[in-house]
């Protein structure tokens, strides 16, 4: 058990750190941490109170991407029996290291990306979001709809995507209507940070069935999320 004294020095100790870190205006120190890379801001976020209030912030997480020269490369496997996914990361003077990542299952794939994050998943309905560049990943619940047997094995797509006025990532997880032949896309989102997923309506019309499921894209353009089938689109 620590004394009085020791404690009481931790704490000065502590005002010192904080105070020294708000010594440089926001505005400079921003600009600092703009040029560092994310690996860098991952250790500089547990200096201070102050600097994780700067680090986190949206606006700057974004401003840090957009000038960001690093540049991520993904090399999947798209075979039955090897879906696996190693990641190469180019920084600005062109070296290039392999990222290492836990895994979900051995069989994964990329749904998609949004803000630098991956949403990566497997075919039995596993959800995960990585940051690349940290390491950085969280496992969510499963969907209320998993598609855990061999019917439905190809029916679970994912896709990232964040609310700018809520400051908040979702994932939206599509999957085809339980009749067979069924013309509905029924949809549930998960925020970051929830317990549970919540169901939030179907998609009716889409002409899209257990084969033309995989033909299926989910793409992110101007804050909205689309999905395409052959040649029809909503």
């Amino acid at each position: 058990m620590s004394s009085p004294s020791k404690t009481l020095m931790g704490g000065k100790k502590a005002k010192v750190v904080e105070g020294n870190a708000r010594l440089l205006c926001s505005d400079a120190l921003t600009e600092v941490f703009h040029k560092l890379p994310a690996r860098t801001l991952a250790s500089c976020r547990m200096v201070c109170k102050y600097w994780m209030s700067l680090l986190s912030d949206v606006h700057f997480l974004h401003e840090h991407l957009n000038r960001s020269q690093q540049k991520l490369l993904l090399f999947a496997n798209d075979r039955a029996n090897d879906r696996s996914l190693a990641m190469v990361l180019a920084d600005a003077n062109g070296y290039m290291y392999q990222l290492s990542r836990p895994l979900v299952a051995q069989s994964l794939f990329v749904h998609n990306s949004c803000n630098g994050l991956l949403c990566l998943g497997d075919s039995k309905g596993a959800v995960e979001l990585l940051n690349p560049t940290t390491g950085e990943s969280v496992v969510l619940p499963k969907p209320m709809y998993t598609a855990g047997s061999s019917q439905f094995s190809s029916c679970n797509w994912h896709c990232l995507g964040f609310c700018p006025s809520t400051k908040q990532h979702k994932i939206a997880h599509f999957y085809p209507g339980a009749h067979a032949g069924s013309l509905e896309v029924l949809c549930e989102i998960y925020t970051i940070g929830d317990r549970d997923w919540r169901q939030i309506g179907t998609l009716r019309g889409a002409p899209i069935d257990r084969d033309l499921w995989r033909a299926l894209f989910f793409v992110r353009a101007r804050g909205k999320t689309m999905f395409i089938s052959c040649g029809w689109c909503a």
